[in-house]
């Protein structure tokens, strides 16, 4: 956690999911396959809760974009509208190179908006290289 012990720290968890396309060759509905995803992310959500401070102030939110835009703008307006202090995003792995031929949430939240302070994480045994990008070519 990004804070000194004796601060009161909130922290908002925002989790936008899309339905992949292909999803009625499992033979479930949209909103049932939409459904199923929502609780695998809630289930994630509450272990990740978990390993969090006890007595921290957590809020979680769970968005279904039907429209499979990026959920870039959400998570800024939620921000602005939370008078966040800082956002805190998960890279895929990619790094900046790949973002230019890939594009990412994170790139999209780092040119949107310069008021509100942007981390962007990476777990460190997620690689991305170039090998992967001319893949996509």
């Amino acid at each position: 956690i990004i804070a000194k012990k004796d601060e009161d720290v909130s922290l908002i968890l925002q989790h936008s999911y899309q339905v992949p396309h292909g999803y009625s060759k499992t033979g479930r509905t949209e909103s049932e396959f939409a459904e199923e995803m929502r609780s695998y992310s809630e289930e994630r959500c509450e272990e990740f809760c978990k390993t969090l401070p006890k007595g921290l102030n957590v809020e979680t939110k769970f968005t279904f974009d039907r429209d499979r835009h990026s959920p870039a703008p959400e998570i800024n307006d939620s921000a602005h509208d939370a008078g966040a202090d800082l956002v805190i995003i998960g890279a895929r792995g990619r790094n900046m190179l790949t973002a230019m031929f890939l594009g990412s949430v994170a790139e999209k939240l780092f040119r949107s908006d310069a008021d509100i302070p942007l981390m962007v994480v990476m777990s460190p045994d997620k690689k991305f290289t170039l090998a992967d990008v001319l893949e996509y070519l």
